[in-house]
């Protein structure tokens, strides 16, 4: 079996390593969603800590998608000048440049244009107990040509692939999962919204360039969601079949969120199972595993073991950026591993607040530690 730091292909792309950053919202852009410099010198910081590919965070490519206060938008070409910052940063720190793209669907935030009803792939009443407008056909089919466009924009601003995401019960989730699809047009075919814009994808951006989803593996909502069982008999063969390149596995939905985003006291890798089903599922996909990793030692023996081709860190890459080059050296005890608090992540994040980290300190705030060198 490969190493953590051997390459990885994605498609026709090659990774350094496989150990990636996953994508975290910061709400350290704009209030209308634009790139600031705070977060150019971020992930800058972020990608020289030794990551094979580094995600951008959620991104909405639609604003009636947005789920926080200052969340990433791409959904103006006028934006192509700000995501070239963040890609050639990212790539300038020695890691593949990515960005995930998303539409919030039924959970977007209600505190966000409350003159504008969310939208779904029908109308079942949402967590928090608003109800969504169902989409017309012709809508759906629209979104599939914007989340290409998007992908061509995003491959136009200088990064080298895109991760749709298809998780957490968002929008391509919702079409998704037979929980929220009760649709009878071509698309009460569930599958076929993620792999018409996988396809779309690959038409304006060119067969070449590596697309990435990231799926819940299982929505943990018994027979109502998604199951593992589904998803590695038919969801993961129709997805290659479209012609993806990576699955992300997560898992859960908003009802479920304690799978989503795990605390302290879960245990480390718990769902390692799930991308380890997919990928004895996936024929040409590369599979990568996400949920409370933290330790040097358990990302190793993943990768080793072949349970998964790439381990993904999100709250470890804030509390730790460095974690790669410290691992690759074989200093883990200078590891500063993430304690899954969700003080300065996650909570922020859900109160609306700019993100940062209880033990590390310099997240978000590298602007400020610039310094002149003494003479």
């Amino acid at each position: 079996m490969p190493g953590v730091f051997d390459p990885v292909m994605v498609g026709k792309m090659e990774v350094k390593n496989r150990i990636w950053t996953g994508p975290l919202v910061s709400n350290w852009p704009t209030e209308t969603g634009d790139v600031t410099p705070k977060m150019v010198k971020n992930y800058h910081e972020r990608a020289a800590g030794g990551w094979g590919l580094v995600q951008v965070e959620a991104t909405y490519v639609r604003p009636d998608g947005c789920g926080f206060a200052r969340m990433l938008g791409f959904y103006n070409p006028h934006q192509i000048s700000g995501m070239n910052e963040l890609a050639d940063a990212i790539k300038d720190g020695g890691a593949r440049a990515s960005i995930q793209l998303m539409h919030g669907g039924r959970q977007r935030d209600p505190l966000f244009l409350k003159e504008i009803s969310p939208v779904s792939c029908s109308s079942e009443v949402a967590w928090g107990g608003f109800t969504p407008r169902a989409l017309t056909t012709q809508e759906v089919e629209e979104f599939v040509e914007m989340f290409a466009e998007r992908c061509m924009w995003a491959k136009q601003a200088g990064f080298e692939t895109v991760l749709l995401h298809g998780a957490h019960g968002f929008l391509i989730g919702q079409f998704v999962s037979p929980y929220t699809n009760k649709r009878t047009d071509k698309y009460g075919d569930r599958y076929r919204f993620p792999t018409d814009i996988i396809r779309a994808v690959k038409s304006a951006c060119g067969q070449d360039f590596p697309v990435m989803i990231r799926i819940s593996g299982d929505e943990f909502l018994g027979d109502k969601g998604l199951t593992i069982e589904e998803v590695t008999k038919n969801y993961v063969p129709a997805l290659e079949e479209a012609g993806v390149d990576h699955i992300d596995v997560s898992c859960g939905v908003f009802e479920t969120g304690d799978r989503i985003i795990m605390p302290l006291y879960t245990p480390r890798g718990i769902i390692v199972n799930l991308a380890e089903a997919v990928k004895k599922t996936a024929r040409r996909a590369t599979v990568s595993t996400v949920g409370r990793i933290n330790d040097p030692a358990l990302v190793k023996s993943i990768v080793e073991d072949g349970r998964a081709d790439v381990v993904i860190l999100a709250r470890q890459a804030l509390a730790d950026p460095e974690f790669p080059r410290k691992m690759q050296e074989g200093r883990w005890e200078d590891i500063r591993k993430c304690t899954a608090c969700d003080l300065g992540c996650t909570y922020r994040q859900i109160a609306q607040y700019s993100i940062d980290c209880c033990i590390n300190p310099r997240i978000g705030h590298e602007l400020e530690y610039l310094y002149e060198e003494p003479e």
